[in-house]
């Protein structure tokens, strides 16, 4: 794996001497690195509490660094061909309906703790972040699990018609 030398990564890729497995490597870097400069960048906004945004992205890390190699592995699994191609590709609808069934789930979830929660329970202190905004990551975190898992389930599919393209 290179991390300065791109013109050998542009040299190996031209000529076809990148492995499914090294593209899937600089796939899981590339989201890891990103997350992480993006997450860091938030740190000091003082919306939430920094121990709290560190867990967060910890947690957002781990989610998706284990997302990422469980849909490599189910890809792996059907015919280990054109991962990334698959993963972008299969990345934007499945991403469409994850939003939409989240924002459903949200406005639910919205609705009834606002009809049974204190409103004080919506409010950040200096003990913590309120009740909801400890659900909001919940909730998220929810989401976030059930996009990968739905995307692993799409890339086994695809590796599936591609072995027995007759149905």
């Amino acid at each position: 794996m290179y991390l300065w030398k791109v013109d050998r990564l542009a040299d190996e890729l031209g000529k076809n001497q990148v492995s499914q497995k090294e593209e899937f490597k600089y796939t899981l870097a590339v989201t890891l690195l990103g997350m992480l400069l993006l997450g860091l960048a938030a740190f000091g906004s003082g919306a939430v509490p920094p121990w709290l945004m560190a867990a967060d992205l910890a947690i957002m890390l781990a989610i998706t660094g284990a997302g990422i190699v469980y849909c490599y592995n189910r890809n792996q699994g059907s015919d280990n061909r054109d991962f990334i191609v698959r993963f972008i590709c299969l990345g934007l609808p499945v991403t469409v309906r994850i939003t939409v069934l989240g924002m459903v789930i949200g406005f639910i979830v919205g609705v009834v703790a606002g009809i049974t929660l204190e409103p004080a329970s919506f409010q950040q202190s200096e003990a913590g972040p309120g009740t909801m905004v400890l659900i909001n990551l919940g909730l998220g975190y929810l989401i976030h699990a059930l996009y990968f898992i739905y995307l692993a389930r799409w890339l086994a599919a695809v590796g599936d018609v591609a072995r027995n393209p007759a149905g």
